[in-house]
């Protein structure tokens, strides 16, 4: 880090120098470039190895491909399913309306359990209880989408016989595999939409406290730790409404902490608000995870491709949330990107990730290790 930080500012002399010769700035711009392919051997879970996980949201058809796989190994030390573990891959219709209760089929988790197995990774599970993906089958009588809805007393059943077959199916088979499990996702960010098949059938949030009580009493014998996750927690007022939803699985002992996803963008959050977010969580008795790490260059996330300057920034932004998770490191225990590079992203117009499309690293990804470094003089 050292040696790029010194050939940057020799370079930035040159050039700010008004009688530099097109020579003399080839050459400093030379030895910056080398300084920077020396550091080619860095890997992010080595520069923060010590401080938390390093993860990645990954999907099956990277982990078959050579060059993706290549990428994920030598930077990360968790993994998160990007879709193949949220309920609507998981709960299978026809078996539960066979069995009469709810039943679940694995072939694709598996995938990702055995993949981190023979690779010597640790696995994030995500989600449990969700309004999106969650297929309304799941919570109709004879899980046909057209029956009526069940009441609160059959779902709790069902939300507990789901959590009791995937919990089961982690101990049974990957029973030292995974740290982490989001149980319940963006049920604030939730409150303000019309639809949400959950709150139909409770009539209020008091199933939360029930999924992190199931969720519990389901992983019991694990060291899994237990997660609400959400985004934009750092909006005015949403911590402490997250804080006052789940003050009753905190009171029971039944949830260890909160994911931040963390989808932000260049011009928003304000880093002071982001911090305090986590200053909260924490002064709560919270453990923190950064969740789906990616930087938008668009406010909407579906503006133009970026240009240099919005690059740029992004690259000053990804510093600044690392400089952020390294100072709160202790309350900070694993940090995940949405995704290996810009082509697998689920804001790919955008370029939010720390490697392009050929996997060649960004200004983000040595702007990451850079700080790392420096924290680990």
């Amino acid at each position: 880090g050292e040696e790029v930080n010194k050939a940057a500012a020799v370079a930035e002399d040159v050039i700010a120098k008004a009688d530099a010769t097109s020579d003399e700035i080839k050459q400093a711009i030379e030895e910056l470039d080398a300084a920077i392919a020396a550091m080619g051997s860095y890997s992010l879970k080595e520069v923060y190895g010590d401080k938390f996980y390093m993860g990645a949201a990954v999907h099956l058809n990277g982990l078959n491909d050579e060059t993706y796989t290549d990428n994920l190994l030598t930077h990360y030390n968790s993994i998160t399913a990007e879709n193949d573990m949220k309920p609507d891959a998981l709960l299978d219709q026809a078996a539960s309306q066979a069995a009469g209760e709810v039943v679940c089929k694995f072939t694709e988790m598996d995938k990702y359990c055995d993949f981190a197995v023979a690779n010597g990774l640790k696995l994030r599970g995500h989600t449990f209880v969700w309004h999106s993906q969650t297929p309304t089958w799941f919570f109709k009588e004879g899980f046909d989408a057209n029956g009526e809805y069940v009441d609160a007393a059959t779902m709790d059943i069902r939300l507990e016989q789901f959590m009791n077959q995937v919990f089961g199916h982690i101990k049974e088979k990957y029973p030292d595999m995974f740290y982490a499990y989001d149980v319940c996702n963006e049920v604030v960010s939730s409150m303000s939409m019309p639809s949400n098949n959950w709150k139909t059938v409770y009539g209020d949030y008091s199933y939360v406290t029930k999924a992190f009580e199931y969720a519990r009493k389901a992983s019991e014998g694990t060291d899994i730790k237990l997660y609400y996750n959400d985004y934009n927690e750092y909006d005015e007022g949403k911590p402490e409404k997250i804080i006052e939803l789940l003050a009753e699985a905190k009171a029971a002992g039944n949830i260890d902490g909160i994911g931040m996803q963390s989808h932000v963008n260049i011009e928003y959050p304000p880093m002071e608000l982001y911090r305090a977010a986590i200053e909260k969580f924490a002064a709560a008795g919270y453990d923190v995870q950064i969740t789906e790490l990616d930087i938008a260059t668009a406010i909407d996330g579906n503006g133009p491709a970026p240009d240099s300057a919005m690059s740029a920034k992004q690259a000053q932004i990804y510093k600044e949330l690392f400089q952020c998770y390294i100072d709160y490191k202790d309350y900070i225990s694993s940090v995940t990107l949405w995704g290996i590079n810009d082509q697998h992203s689920w804001r790919g117009s955008q370029n939010p990730l720390i490697f392009d499309r050929e996997y060649n690293e960004k200004d983000s990804f040595w702007n990451i290790i850079s700080v790392g470094l420096e924290e680990n003089e």
